[in-house]
Order: C-alpha cells, then sequence, then structure tokens
C-alpha cells in the first residue's frame, strides 16, 4: 500500500457528544489562548511538524493496545487487570486529538506521510498469548509510558505557555496510569513464566532501553529547532533527556527488579 497523509476527523452529532463526555479534558482547553506572536516561522513550522508526528504516534498506540487487549484477553489475564487496561486505546485516541488540536492552534497540522501497513499492523498467529502480551505490555507500559509520564511532568512543569502546561498534564496523567499498568501485569504474569521467557523478556527490556537512548540522541541533533511551542515546550531537549533517564533509574530499573526480570 503506498504511503498516505496522516489526518484526523470528527463524525460529530451524538458520536462526538459521547466521546466529549468520555475525554472532557480536551474541550476545557482554551485552544484559542495559545499565542505564538513571539514564534518565528521556521519555530512554528519545526514545532506543527512534531506535534502532528505526535499525534500520528499516539493514534498508532491505539491500535497497538487493541492488540495488547486481545492477547490479554486470550491469555485469560485476571479481569480488573484487563478492565483496566481496556481504556486505554481511548486514551491513545484523545492523545492523537490533543496533539492534533496544537498543531491546528499553531497554524496547521504538517503534511506528515505514514504507512498504513506498518503503522497498522496485524500480529501473525500467536502460539502463547501471554508472553506475547507481556513483551507488549514491557515495551508499551513498562518501559515507554513510564518513561513519557516522566518527561511529561516536567514538560508540564516548565511550560510558560498555559495550553501546552494543560496538554502536557493531561497527556502525563494518563501515561502514569498505563505505567502502571505494566507493573501490575507483571505483578501477576511474572511468577507464571519459566525461567527462559523471564530471561528473554530481560534481554528485551536491555534493548527496549538502548533503543531509547537512541532516540534521545536523535533528539539532541534536532535541538537547535526547539523552541516554547515544541513537544518538549519550556522543558528543551536537555531536560527532556535528563527527566527520561532519571525515569529510567529510578523507575524503569527498580520496577524491573522488583518483578524479577534482570536487566544488565
Amino acid at each position: 500500500m503506498s504511503a498516505e497523509i496522516f489526518e484526523l476527523e470528527l463524525a460529530g452529532g451524538d458520536a462526538e457528544n459521547r466521546y466529549r463526555a468520555l475525554r472532557p479534558d480536551i474541550e476545557s482547553i482554551d485552544w484559542d489562548s495559545l499565542r505564538t506572536d513571539d514564534a518565528t516561522p521556521a519555530q512554528l513550522a519545526f514545532a506543527r511538524g512534531q506535534w502532528t508526528a505526535s499525534s500520528l504516534q499516539e493514534y498508532a498506540t491505539a491500535a497497538t493496545h487493541a492488540v495488547t487487549l486481545n492477547l490479554l484477553l486470550r491469555a485469560r489475564v485476571p479481569l480488573d487487570l484487563s478492565g483496566m487496561f481496556s481504556s486505554f486505546g481511548l486514551d491513545e485516541i484523545a492523545h492523537a486529538e490533543l496533539c492534533a488540536r496544537v498543531a491546528e492552534a499553531l497554524g496547521g497540522g504538517a503534511p506528515v506521510k505514514y504507512q498504513p501497513d506498518a503503522v497498522f499492523a496485524l500480529p501473525g498467529e500467536v502460539e502463547r498469548p501471554l508472553f506475547a502480551a507481556a513483551v507488549r505490555v514491557l515495551r508499551d507500559c513498562c518501559v515507554a509510558e513510564t518513561i513519557a509520564q516522566a518527561v511529561l511532568r516536567a514538560g508540564a512543569k516548565a511550560a510558560t505557555l498555559p495550553v501546552l502546561k494543560s496538554v502536557h498534564g493531561s497527556l502525563a496523567r494518563d501515561e502514569a496510569a498505563h505505567g502502571r499498568f505494566g507493573w501490575l501485569f507483571f505483578e501477576w504474569a511474572a511468577p507464571r513464566m519459566s525461567e527462559p521467557d523471564r530471561a528473554a523478556l530481560g534481554r528485551l527490556a536491555n534493548e527496549e532501553l538502548a533503543r531509547h537512548r537512541d532516540i534521545w540522541k536523535v533528539l539532541e541533533k534536532d535541538a537547535a529547532g526547539f523552541s516554547a511551542w515544541s513537544v518538549c515546550g519550556d522543558l528543551e531537549v536537555e531536560g527532556y533527556v535528563a527527566a527520561a533517564q532519571r525515569a529510567v533509574e529510578r523507575l524503569v530499573r527498580p520496577g524491573f527488579a522488583r518483578v524479577g526480570l534482570a536487566l544488565d
């Protein structure tokens, strides 16, 4: 399938009313108050691209969570854990809108291309749904979202633009719940897994942390383009990386140790 330009739309009417009732925080933000008078055209163009790409990433995560929920149910994970996770897809859809609304407030979404087959890929036949679910929960909740909530909290604290403070705060609250799920899941699942499976998950955790370090290096290369309107806001890249590193040392590594997954 050829690449497509990423776009979002609302159906309106009763569907939107029900969605708004579930996520009233989006409309509670005064989007028209986001001032860009002091921004240069280059800063706005860079920020719009970042926020649009972030919207796509959040939308894709909603699809990923849908697959993970299927695996959790197939593995007959306890109802309360599965029920807790079932709301995360809605969170990510709301995150996609939040990021898109920032881009719109900055002058409009940027033309971001993506490959639908890659972004919304479905897994093949799964022989061991519990292990497959554990892999996804480790990557998405224990590592990515635990780091993300720490960075977003720091971003909300540092933000001088009220709209971005609200956006970062809303995202951080959800990501904190997603990260918390990861550790609750492994407290239940890890004792039920074989030693080889736990060792494999420990290696995967190391790989994921290395992947995030590579992401930070890419951000550092683009540091000159960041501004108060970009995804890091007033936190800037240096603060972003510092907050992410603290999360790894204070939350991620101790979390894996607590559930019996060994890291390098």
